[in-house]
């Protein structure tokens, strides 16, 4: 469908990027939780997977059981799934 959003976008004269948000599907929150290796694999794996249908962004829900515990899990976020993702 993003496929065929950029042949339709092209055709009617869109020079304009499309900007395209999805969030991730398979066990994000699972994932999230446990922070283990094979989870980050999982969360890098999937969000390249968005990236590379032409995702130009996604979301993400991280747990926030409390202001520190929020920060905490942005930051690691941040450092061992984001880093890995950039493009």
């Amino acid at each position: 469908k993003i496929r065929f959003a950029k042949v339709l976008s092209a055709e009617i004269g869109r020079t304009a990027p499309l900007d395209i948000c999805v969030s991730a599907f398979g066990g994000t929150a699972e994932a999230l939780n446990s922070r283990t290796s094979a989870a980050v694999s999982q969360l890098v794996d999937e969000y390249c997977a968005l990236a590379d249908a032409g995702v130009t962004w996604t979301t993400v829900a991280l747990p926030a059981p409390s202001r520190a515990a929020f920060i905490d899990n942005v930051s690691w976020f941040g450092e061992e799934v984001a880093n890995r993702v950039r493009r």
